[in-house]
């Protein structure tokens, strides 16, 4: 019976070590399960910001390609506003010109006749004071830009046409003080 209680007690001794040894399987198991659940909420915590992180990379690319399309387009403009600003330069200097030539052209009249000097200067004085209105015209135009490039193409257009016709009546002044007798020095005409 001693053998037979002895050969129990050793079986329920191993019986029990591996019942020791599954109990600490079990364990790691189970810590394993929860350190890879706590890995798993975390990628997927993760794999939610991703999502986030792409949709705003994907706005911040559209806003980007708008924002190149808005510079491009603000280049485009100051490419052809250049030009624009060079021909109000150029006209702005022609008036100027044109003031100077006025000024002289005065005073070459006051050697003319009374009656015609009065006309001349007359004239003269129109063609000065239609210049101021076209350099006062192009002050504004460069005050207040209706382009990019701080000039209205129609309003140049405007002031070329005019310049040029005040420099076509200049011209025809010019002509007619050239074909006065130069033996009419001063008021050799009735008073």
């Amino acid at each position: 019976k001693r053998a037979a209680l002895m050969g129990r007690m050793q079986q329920m001794h191993i019986e029990v070590s591996r019942m020791e040894e599954l109990n600490r399987a079990h364990k790691t198991l189970q810590e394993a399960h929860r350190a890879q659940a706590s890995k798993i909420h975390e990628l997927q915590d993760k794999v939610k910001k991703l999502a986030k992180y792409v949709s705003t990379v994907s706005q911040q690319e559209k806003v980007i390609e708008q924002l190149e399309a808005m510079m491009e387009k603000a280049l485009q403009d100051a490419r052809e506003a250049k030009p624009l600003r060079e021909e109000k330069e150029r006209l702005k200097r022609e008036l100027r010109g044109a003031s100077t030539e006025l000024s002289a052209l005065r005073a070459q009249v006051g050697g003319a006749g009374a009656d015609e000097a009065k006309r001349a200067a007359a004239e003269a004085e129109g063609m000065k004071a239609k210049i101021a209105s076209l350099e006062e015209e192009l002050k504004k135009q460069k005050d207040k830009p209706k382009t990019p490039g701080g000039a209205d193409p129609a309003e140049l257009k405007k002031l070329k046409e005019e310049k040029d016709k005040l420099q076509q009546e200049k011209e025809e002044l010019e002509k007619k003080l050239r074909q006065r007798p130069k033996g009419d020095g001063g008021g050799g005409g009735p008073p």
